[in-house]
């Protein structure tokens, strides 16, 4: 395949609708970094609205034969958004105790949250609907929510699980 040179034509990446997979409006083209094929979305899932998107697609097909292709943020992977600092999602920006009720609680509903299966996914082994899911979360944090009461404001956090007997 001939490099790219100064007098080489760009190719332009042709606007597209599909429905599959809510699409929408879209160009697929090629990054010209990596060889990988790219899908920038407009974020328009209706047909009828093919003006709005046209006006849009030539906004951007002058800032990609301008620049190039925008580059895309780079994904944060789980391993990487585990490596920060644990921080509760029951109360954020609070001190947790390591090894407190909020904290072994915290933890579960993160394993609880990452087992969860789609509405039209079929049952597997080891999920839970979302109903299932909200309900625990439920229990949860009215249980949270009992201990401080009774033993005071952000116990929870403090307080090892061994201590609640």
């Amino acid at each position: 395949m001939p490099k790219a040179g100064p007098n080489r034509r760009k190719r332009v990446p042709k606007l597209s609708f599909t429905e599959t997979q809510g699409i929408g409006w879209h160009v697929s083209f090629r990054d010209s970094a990596t060889g990988s094929p790219t899908r920038h979305r407009f974020g328009i899932l209706a047909k009828s609205r093919e003006p709005e998107v046209h006006v849009a697609y030539h906004c951007w097909l002058a800032e990609y034969l301008e620049n190039g292709p925008a580059k895309p943020q780079p994904k944060r992977s789980r391993k990487d958004a585990r490596s920060g600092p644990r921080v509760s999602r029951l109360e954020p920006n609070r001190k947790v105790i390591p090894g407190s009720i909020m904290h072994v609680a915290s933890g579960f509903l993160t394993s609880l949250e990452a087992r969860v299966r789609n509405a039209d996914e079929p049952r597997r082994q080891g999920t839970n609907a979302k109903a299932v899911c909200k309900d625990r979360k439920k229990h949860i944090t009215d249980f949270l929510d009992y201990l401080n009461e009774q033993h005071g404001e952000r116990m929870a956090s403090r307080m090892k699980v061994g201590e609640h007997t």
